[in-house]
């Protein structure tokens, strides 16, 4: 009896132990990460605070569009603008933006993106609160040029921040939203013109508004896991990783990934000296003179043109249609242009996306131009007079389809040791393009006429389709250092570039 008990006992014992090692398996298991698809939200929220900066963007760019009407009223009792003062308002925040990225180079890779927009998000509102209540015109025109500094810095961080904490699954479609709030800021700033609001209101408003809420979102987020690499600081790399993947999520592919691409790097080697001379590589230099000459002439594609002399463009054209709602439509089909790109381009692919976009803006300014030869050999339009209305919905549209898509190859082509260096010189590049073609559009104008200034950016549109064939390799779905790498296995790729 006292042996069955004993027995008993022990079996009672071990099944106890049994029970207990399961029960600590079972714990172990689901602490480690069991999901195949990283999570979502997380990312979501990183992408909501950069895409947010570029509401602020936006605004600072359409705001001449809708506001240059009461600036440059002699009745007002407020500043006025000769028309020197008109060009150098419109065209400051491009300059200005230039300088910015350009001067912030250095910083940017020291303190990386999200550090860098926090900094510059205080100056953004400091500019738009100058603006608002500028005493004199001279303020006023600085005010403008400290929002282009201000905001070319916060422009590059943002989309350099969005594009590496996305998931190769998810990339697409989120750095697509940062040019549909930029978009939509535009669009803001106009419905506000359009209501009759001063521009000092508007200002004032919209200054707010874009930058203390993206302050808040930036300080509750990590930074970049893959500036943090290029810092030397894994830790805090992983740490960063595993927030933006969830933490059911195995990212160790990934995180290997990208300690193998900055496993060379000393431990300054975040500092911008040692990313420029990384970009003297001639694989990386040849990937980096490709997007140099991508966005330089992307402006010269009709996009900048038509947002800001959309209403000389339609009077040209002698079409009957109030400037504000002109403006209002083109803003509205951008958005929906970009909308309609994050739909489609993890679908589509980046190469037929930008193929497809650059080759149907083409076509409609080669249509444009041809309406307005026609109309100066003294042909009547009046039965077509809506062509040229249809032909800049189309073009806005397939831009609003095009540029998302090739900022995204942007950031997915540069390697993750020069990222942020190269994001800074080719944004210096992207805002140089955009004051040369503001500016050289009325010479053009007056030297080949309107139909001949859209024949050049139709044939302009003709040459990106030619680079995206020939040199631009497909992106979609792949981890941002795989690409770098099967960049440098491809042997024509090379010979090619």
């Amino acid at each position: 009896m006292a042996c069955e008990m004993e027995l008993e006992t022990g079996s009672s014992a071990v099944e106890k132990q049994i029970s207990e090692t399961k029960t600590r398996e079972t714990e172990c298991e689901s602490q480690q990460p069991s999901s195949d698809k990283p999570a979502i939200l997380p990312q979501v929220a990183g992408t909501a605070a950069g895409a947010l900066a570029q509401l602020g963007i936006g605004i600072i760019g359409g705001f001449s569009g809708v506001m240059l009407p009461q600036l440059t009223d002699v009745g007002a009792r407020d500043i006025v603008l000769d028309e020197h003062q008109v060009a150098l308002f419109s065209s400051l925040v491009y300059l200005g933006a230039a300088v910015g990225c350009l001067v912030w180079t250095l910083p940017m890779a020291w303190m990386g993106q999200r550090w860098s927009m926090l900094v510059h998000l205080p100056v953004f509102l400091a500019a738009s609160l100058a603006l608002a209540f500028a005493p004199s015109v001279w303020l006023l025109q600085t005010s403008r040029f400290l929002l282009g500094v201000s905001g070319g810095v916060i422009e590059a961080a943002s989309y350099s921040y969005v594009t590496e904490l996305a998931h190769s699954r998810v990339r697409g479609k989120l750095v697509g939203t940062a040019d549909t709030m930029w978009h939509l800021g535009v669009l803001i700033v106009y419905i506000l013109g359009s209501t009759g609001l001063s521009w000092r209101k508007t200002a004032l408003i919209c200054g707010c508004v874009t930058t203390i809420p993206v302050g808040v979102g930036l300080l509750l987020l990590p930074n970049s896991p893959r500036w943090l690499a290029t810092r030397g600081r894994m830790d805090e790399c992983k740490e960063s990783l595993a927030f933006f993947r969830g933490a059911q999520y195995d990212c160790s592919s990934e995180m290997e990934a990208i300690i193998s691409q900055t496993k060379d790097d000393d431990d300054d080697g975040g500092r911008m000296l040692q990313q420029i001379r990384r970009m003297k590589e001639p694989q990386t230099l040849k990937i980096f003179g490709l997007l140099a000459f991508l966005m330089f002439s992307v402006q010269f594609t009709g996009n900048i043109v038509v947002v800001s002399y959309v209403v000389p463009i339609f009077n040209a054209a002698k079409v009957n249609i109030s400037s504000y709602m002109s403006a209002i439509v083109i803003a509205t089909v951008r958005i929906m242009a970009t909308v309609f790109s994050l739909s489609v381009v993890d679908r589509l692919g980046r190469r037929p996306a930008l193929i497809t976009a650059f080759l149907l803006c083409s076509g409609s300014l080669f249509l444009l131009g041809t309406f307005f030869f026609l109309q100066k050999k003294g042909v009547s339009m009046g039965k077509v007079s809506w062509f040229p209305v249809l032909m800049m919905v189309v073009h806005a549209f397939m831009s609003g389809v095009g540029h998302p898509v090739l900022n995204l190859v942007r950031g997915e082509l540069l390697p993750t040791a020069v990222r942020n260096a190269a994001h800074s010189l080719l944004f210096f590049i992207f805002f140089c393009g955009m004051f040369a073609v503001s500016h050289s559009y009325p010479a053009t104008v007056s030297t080949l006429g309107e139909e001949g200034a859209f024949w050049v950016y139709g044939g302009v549109c003709l040459v990106i389709v030619a680079a995206v064939v020939f040199f631009i390799p497909e992106t979609r779905g792949k981890v941002l250092e795989n690409i770098t790498e099967q960049e440098q296995d491809v042997g024509d790729y090379k010979t090619r570039l």
